[in-house]
């Protein structure tokens, strides 16, 4: 397992830093094409990014989302009208900068062991860039239209590895840190049998199974809204420790 990388704490291709000040003053960070001075007049700057939100002086920029998007950080998108896709692809992105910084800021990450090369080698995947199973290579696949939008949104493969690396972080601190302090107990499972299965069954007639036969998939299901639970604490304290600015939701 690999430690944490050497860019925990850095961004190259994004800006370092940002003041709150700038922030409130300028609302957005215009990074214009250059345009000859003959021709000023006759050009407009065009946009190329922008920054979408702050948190803790850590910018997440226009083509952040982009990248969001391409590599299907939020499934089921396709059908979904464009504002409302974008929406939620900030609140994701924002959610994970959140968690992620709340890790790097308390030093928790420098105790986290976790590879990323395999949610790099998934984004790969799901943003079209290889298939199947094949080793992630150097470059995305020539003339695909995931490699042309990488390029066309100024994204490179250091920006998918940057994702990479918040996600497995996040996903390693959820595993080892919160999952072990889950515990379920005898009378926790018998009212979950109760509810969950007994008097749905029973209004129908039938006779319900004993709970040692199901009490292992009623045991996961408990686990997993625990540690939903968790998670959304963590997530929602950790948003209270930040400095977060929203500026184009």
């Amino acid at each position: 397992m690999k430690s944490p990388p050497a860019h925990v704490g850095a961004r190259p291709r994004r800006f370092t830093a940002l003041s709150a000040a700038i922030v409130a003053a300028a609302l957005a960070v215009f990074i214009l094409s250059p345009v000859p001075l003959r021709a000023a007049a006759s050009k407009k700057a065009q946009l190329l990014d922008r920054v979408v939100a702050v948190v803790n002086n850590r910018p997440i920029l226009e083509s952040d989302i982009v990248l969001a998007r391409l590599c299907r950080l939020v499934p089921g998108l396709d059908q979904v009208p464009p504002a409302e896709a974008r929406s939620k692809l900030v609140e994701a992105r924002v959610r994970l900068e959140v968690q992620y910084q709340d890790l790097v800021a308390s030093g928790t990450i420098y105790r986290l062991r976790f590879d990323p090369e395999p949610t790099y080698h998934d984004l790969l995947t799901r943003a079209g860039l290889v298939t199947g199973t094949a080793k992630a290579p150097a470059t995305p696949a020539k003339g695909s239209a995931a490699a042309r939008k990488l390029a066309a949104s100024g994204l490179t493969l250091d920006d998918i590895h940057e994702l990479a690396v918040r996600i497995a972080a996040v996903n390693a601190y959820v595993k080892d840190r919160l999952r072990p302090q889950i515990r379920i107990t005898l009378p926790e499972l018998r009212l979950a049998y109760q509810q969950m299965l007994a008097l749905q069954i029973t209004a129908r007639g039938e006779t319900p199974p004993p709970i040692t036969a199901v009490q292992s998939r009623l045991r996961q299901v408990l686990v997993e809204r625990k540690l939903n639970t968790m998670i959304e604490t963590w997530t929602s304290q950790a948003r209270n420790r930040l400095d977060v600015t929203l500026l184009y939701p």
